[in-house]
């Protein structure tokens, strides 16, 4: 409950609890005490003062005889000592024994206060009773002396007491029980998030971010714990982050000891077989020449694609942007395709829109002619022999769309969702040992976003791979 304060509202709310409860629980003590003290405890005010016609009656009884203090031990067996103090007076020869101390009178001043009750300011009741011998003379008097208010039963006093300073003490007690539990349940709050911060420390210290905190309220303790998760959530990302740099450089690395090894290993057989005397036979020797060069060719591009790759990546990487004639660059970079496609017989269509000798848009003229490079190769690669590749550029609002349509196989599933990953190479490219990186169409990804556009790739609904892609006019 207390959970969703401020920890100085937990603090001042646990105080408070504690407090209030102590006060309820002394409340109640106390009505418990006072009830037992009135039912068996507690003598009333009147109750000396009741006990007087019972002493009466004794001093009645026992007649000049209780003048002799040899009667003290009977007399006090009737009269209640603790509560009442009593004085007995002879007339005669004014000796007297007891437990009130009062001065000694004249003999006048004692009759007048004969039978009567004296009450004093603070409800002290003092009478006279007389004691009266066999033949009706007046021999003496006995004081009674007691106080109108209520009192302990003498019998149950230590009890009494016993329940008073528990009583007084009670206060305090009761504080400290509930500041124990209110404060142990203050803890419990307190601890169980710091223990959730511990165990995550740790965790992290082993690099292990697969966790959560979760914390429901927004005090000081769930921000903490808010500060915590997002800084686990940027430290899970930066870590995701170096580990897939670590396989990137290692997928690099294999790629390019794959990639490097197959005209190597060409060029190095080739060399070998020269050695051996195949050099002797000029058809042979301009044979192996040629795939010596498309060895070297190969594992040329491998080395710029890498090295494209490594400038993209460079924070310092800009394009050099300028403005062109879009119609004259298109119509050149067709150009530079046709004896490619005239090899496999495959047509060429270039279809413009919106596209006239006037129009112009700023772009990076060597990044945009990498990425049609690396698109239309691809689609001359993987078209059959007399197929066909479709090209549709477009001026639309400041953008310009391209749409490079192939007939060959198109794509499968794990190629539309990897074609764009570094590295990635579909089984068609492998088969075929073309030398393809696996880096031009996420180089191409990289150029185009570059020029604030986007790409995307599919399959047509008859047959072949589509990609489009757009760049901005900046």
């Amino acid at each position: 409950m207390l959970k969703k304060y401020s920890i100085k509202k937990q603090f001042i709310s646990t105080f408070f609890l504690a407090l209030i409860f102590s006060l309820i629980s002394f409340v109640i003590l106390f009505l418990i005490f006072m009830y037992i003290l009135n039912s068996n405890m507690l003598y009333p005010a009147n109750y000396y003062e009741r006990q007087i016609p019972k002493i009466e009656d004794y001093i009645m009884k026992c007649g000049d005889n209780i003048l002799n203090e040899t009667e003290k031990g009977n007399l006090e067996n009737i009269i209640p000592t603790e509560g009442i103090k009593y004085k007995v007076y002879n007339l005669k020869n004014k000796s007297s024994y007891g437990n009130l101390q009062i001065k000694d009178e004249d003999n006048n001043s004692i009759l007048k206060k004969l039978n009567t009750v004296d009450i004093n300011a603070f409800n002290n009741v003092t009478k006279v009773v007389p004691i009266i011998s066999n033949n009706g003379t007046l021999e003496g008097v006995v004081y009674l002396n007691y106080n109108l208010k209520a009192s302990i039963n003498p019998h149950k006093k230590l009890i009494g007491t016993v329940l008073g300073v528990v009583t007084l003490l009670s206060p305090f007690i009761f504080i400290i029980i509930y500041s124990i539990i209110f404060g142990r349940k203050l803890s419990k709050n307190l601890n169980e998030p710091f223990k959730q911060l511990i165990e995550a420390s740790n965790k992290i210290q082993v690099q292990d971010l697969d966790f959560k905190l979760n914390y429901p309220y927004d005090n000081e303790i769930g921000k903490l714990m808010k500060s915590f998760e997002s800084m686990r959530v940027e430290l899970d990302k930066t870590l995701t982050k170096q580990w897939e740099t670590e396989k990137e450089k290692t997928d690099m690395i294999n790629a390019l000891s794959h990639d490097l090894r197959t005209p190597l290993t060409v060029i190095k057989g080739h060399v070998e077989l020269l050695q051996d005397g195949s050099y002797k036979n000029e058809e042979r020797l301009l044979r192996y020449l040629n795939s010596m060069e498309n060895s070297v060719n190969r594992a040329v591009l491998l080395v710029e694609d890498l090295n494209l790759l490594s400038k993209l990546e460079n924070p310092d990487f800009t394009l050099q942007v300028e403005q062109i004639n879009v119609k004259s660059f298109l119509e050149d970079k067709i150009e530079e395709y046709i004896p490619f496609s005239n090899k496999k017989n495959i047509k060429l269509s270039l279809n413009e829109i919106n596209i006239d000798a006037n129009t112009t848009f700023f772009l990076d003229r060597l990044r945009i002619s990498q990425v049609l490079d690396n698109i239309i190769t691809n689609g001359l690669r993987f078209s059959p022999e007399g197929g066909k590749i479709q090209i549709d550029v477009e001026y639309e609002k400041e953008n310009l769309f391209f749409k490079v349509c192939d007939s060959g196989e198109g794509f499968n599933e794990e190629d539309l969702k990897n074609i764009f990953t570094k590295f990635y190479r579909g089984d068609k490219s492998r088969r075929k040992s073309t030398g393809n990186s696996g880096l031009g169409l996420y180089i191409s990804k990289s150029l185009v976003e570059k020029h604030n556009g986007n790409i995307k790739a599919y399959n047509s609904e008859d047959s072949g791979a589509i990609i489009e892609f757009f760049i901005k006019n900046p």
